[in-house]
């Protein structure tokens, strides 16, 4: 995958995420506040990664960019 495509993939995640938040508040639906503030939190710093190791090409944005996605699908089954 090229770089300029991890970080259009990594900023629809963060959208797509976003988007669904606003959904179930708009439902009054629950939502778990500090899981969701994570998950964001995780989404910005992977596309942020993404768009700082494709302008700079830096091998270690490639791993980075891995551990905090791994970290954010953790974060997804977190209960």
């Amino acid at each position: 995958m090229s770089e300029e495509r991890a970080v259009d993939r990594a900023t629809e995640v963060f959208v797509s995420r976003r988007n669904v938040i606003r959904t179930r508040i708009s439902q009054d639906l629950p939502v778990d506040d500090t899981k969701m503030q994570v998950k964001l939190a995780l989404d910005v710093l992977v596309a942020v990664t993404a768009l700082v190791g494709m302008r700079n090409r830096r091998p270690w944005a490639f791993y980075a960019v891995g551990t905090f996605t791994a970290a954010a699908v953790v974060a997804v089954a977190w209960k």
